[in-house]
Order: structure tokens, then sequence, then C-alpha cells
């Protein structure tokens, strides 16, 4: 098959799921096509599979939201020009300023209905992670850019904030002319059902794991006593890493040998860095910054106890299902983690972690001190948690799958063309 991806921006540090659906597909015989967003700067150092096979080659970039009031409205003309007589109850839509109010007027609903991509017509699928990327792909079928179906991807930022600043209609326009949509879990698919999404085209599939990148080891304490803690994350609030923070500092004088690694990188990392100094953990803590895919299985290897503190924002962020969890586990590692969103579908509560409520540092700390003083549990909980991730993450088993649903979606597709039903 020939399978278009449209993306965020690409290469992404904090967005590997994504990287290891292509690759999968791409080491299955089938081509891949990229769209995407410029990436700030140059990633491709830190993914060896971009190099390994030659990804930015395969990606095309689309033009962004030009920050200048001419530019932007020079860039809203062609767009005009070129797709909005096209589909013509979606533009007038977008420059609605008595419903949309400044995002009208900005010309932002604009770029983010229209196409700003040329998805090719060669492909039999286009798949969009995230919903904005699935709203512009269905406004781009509807031009007549291409007829492959579109299957769209939900991970939480897009079903969590957005509906929540926008309004519950938000992806009214996605959900009519979609073809599948894609969850990681049982709460993404309560979260889209909410916001309007057809039941009946709503399809389960996990972000996988390489069950042999992430490969199962026994842990025990070394000679020297030290206890490794690890969470690879974004230092972003949803991570909730101050709470893990506060929770090393309430029992660092009970395990003076305890350290915490955190690895990752995002705009918290100051302030968090300023917050081991106000705590007097700075000796206990490490901030590794971004950290390559290479490397990530050798923290855990080298990890005890693994732990995500994550949060409901204010803004309604709040994880779906976090692959670092299952990587974990994979690796053999108890988890602590907190229970909401998708979370506690990801572990097993009580057999391969504990889930803890968020903003609890008390409860993190307990929840480390029993692992702490209960060494033996490792072994079972790290077996049973291995157990897990490959009865329902196992990264072939699903990349497999998803070529199941492509080719459901080209059934679909095929069926409609053939009775004549207009998408």
């Amino acid at each position: 098959m020939n399978i278009a991806f449209v993306v965020n921006t690409f290469p992404q540090f904090s967005e590997t799921f994504i990287l290891s659906q292509i690759v999968g597909l791409l080491r299955r015989g089938h081509q891949v096509v990229i769209y995407a967003e410029q990436p700030d700067g140059d990633l491709a150092a830190v993914h060896p599979e971009v190099d390994q096979y030659r990804l930015l080659e395969r990606t095309q970039y689309r033009t962004g939201c030009p920050a200048g009031r001419w530019d932007r409205t020079r860039g809203a003309a062609a767009l005009l020009c070129r797709w909005g007589w096209r589909i013509p109850r979606r533009t007038l839509e977008s420059l609605n300023v008595f419903r949309h109010g400044r995002r009208a007027l900005n010309l932002n609903m604009l770029y983010d209905s229209l196409p700003r991509e040329q998805i090719g017509a060669c492909h039999d699928v286009v798949h969009c992670h995230f919903g904005p990327n699935g709203q512009r792909a269905v406004a781009a079928r509807r031009a007549g850019a291409f007829r492959a179906p579109i299957i769209t991807t939900f991970h939480g930022f897009d079903a969590n904030v957005l509906p929540r600043s926008f309004g519950p209609g938000y992806y009214r326009y996605l959900f009519r002319h979609g073809d599948l949509f894609t969850v990681g879990s049982e709460f993404m698919r309560r979260r889209i059902l909410g916001c309007g999404a057809p039941a009946d085209r709503i399809v389960h599939l996990p972000m996988g794991v390489d069950t042999e990148r992430f490969a199962f080891s026994n842990r025990s304490i070394p000679p020297d006593g030290r206890i490794a803690v690890l969470t690879v994350a974004r230092l972003a609030e949803v991570k909730g890493i101050e709470y893990v923070l506060h929770a090393i500092a309430l029992i660092k004088s009970q395990y003076p040998k305890l350290q915490y690694v955190v690895a990752g990188d995002g705009p918290l990392r100051d302030s968090l860095s300023a917050l081991t100094v106000k705590l007097g953990i700075t000796d206990q803590v490490r901030f590794l910054g971004a950290v390559s895919r290479d490397r990530i299985p050798g923290l855990h290897r080298a990890a005890h106890i693994f732990v995500l503190a994550s949060v409901v924002t204010a803004s309604g962020e709040e994880e779906n299902q976090p692959v670092s969890v299952a990587e974990a586990q994979a690796s053999g590692l108890p988890v602590i983690a907190t229970s909401i969103g998708g979370i506690p579908e990801s572990l097993r509560d009580g057999a391969s972690g504990f889930l803890v409520p968020p903003r609890d540092p008390h409860a993190i700390a307990a929840a480390l001190t029993w692992l702490i003083e209960n060494q033996d549990a490792w072994s079972r909980m790290g077996r049973a948690g291995r157990r897990h991730v490959e009865q329902h993450f196992d990264g072939e088993k699903l990349n497999d799958r998803l070529i199941d649903i492509y080719r459901t979606a080209l059934a679909g597709s095929t069926a409609r063309e053939t009775c004549g039903v207009s998408r």
C-alpha cells in the first residue's frame, strides 16, 4: 500500500510512537510519504531511524500560518484561490467572525480549515495523527485533491483541550466526513464520543512498544545500595514532575542513596531545576535533557522503579495512553502512575505497579517506600507488567492490526463508491 501520514512537526522528540508506526509499515514493504510542519530545530540526529530509513526524503513540509498581517493575508488569498471555491460552505464557515470571533478575524481558522499541503492522489490511505490534521485532510479530499480513505488518530490534547477551547462542535466536519477514528484507550473513545464521533467508526488501537528493544530483565539493588527511580517525559505541566520531586524530598533522609533520573526536555526545565534547589534535593536528581530513542532502553535497564505522576491541567490536558508506561513495564520495571485519563488501562494496579491520586506527593512517597522496602516483589511485578504489554501493547501485533484497519477503510471506501454514496 501507498500510505500518507499527515502529522504535526516531524521528526519530533515526544511523538516517537508515530515514528514507530512509520518504521513498522516500511519494514512490511509499504510505501510511506509524510506531510508535516517544519521542525524548529534539527531533530534528525536524535532519532537513528530517521537516517536509517531516509525519512526526511519521504517528508513534504507544509507552509505555516505567517505571523505578519500582510503575509498572512496574502497566504490566505492564495488558499482561497486554490481551495476555497471548491468547498465554499467550509470556507465561509471559517470566515464567520460572528460565530468564531477573533479566530476567524485573524484568519487562523481559515488556515486550519483549508489544506496547506498537496496530498497526492496516488495514496491508498491517508492516516492523520491529531484531529486538526484530519480536518484539513477531509477538506482537501472534498476539494478533489485525492480520493483515498482518511483515518484519524486522536491522542490527547486534540480531544481534551481544543473542543474545550473552541466549542463541542469543533470536529463536526471531521466526524461527518472522516472514514475511521482510532483511539488508544477507552478513555479517549468516551472523550471523542462526547465530541460527536460516530460510535461505529471508532477503532481501538493503542500505540505499541517494541518488545525486543525494551527487553525484560529482573531488577535487584546493586552492592552500593543505590536505588534509581526513572521518569521519561516532556518537562510540561501535564506530566506532574514537580510532585515526584516533592515526594523525593519527603523520603530523602530515609533513603539517601535514592537517585531520581528525568529524561526529557520542555518548558518547565528551569523551574523544575530551581525546585530541586528549593527542596534541597539537587544531589538526588539528574535532568538528562532530550534523550534519543536508542538511549531510552539503557536508561530502563539501569533503573529500578518508574514513575509518571501526570495531572489534569486547568486547560483540560489529560493523558490518553502514555507509551512510556508500557515501555517501562516491558522492561520489567514496577511502575507508579496516577489514576487519570487512560493511565489505569495502561498498567495493572497492584500487579505491575500502583495507581496513586494526582497531585499527591505523599501518595507517591508511600508507593516508593513500599517498593523500596519490598524488593522481593520487583520480579513478580516486573513479569506481570511484561505479560500485560505483550498481551495489549506489542508493537508488531499492533502494526499488523493497523494494516487490517487500512484494509477495512479501503473496503468501506470501495463500497461507497460502488453504491454511488458521496463522502
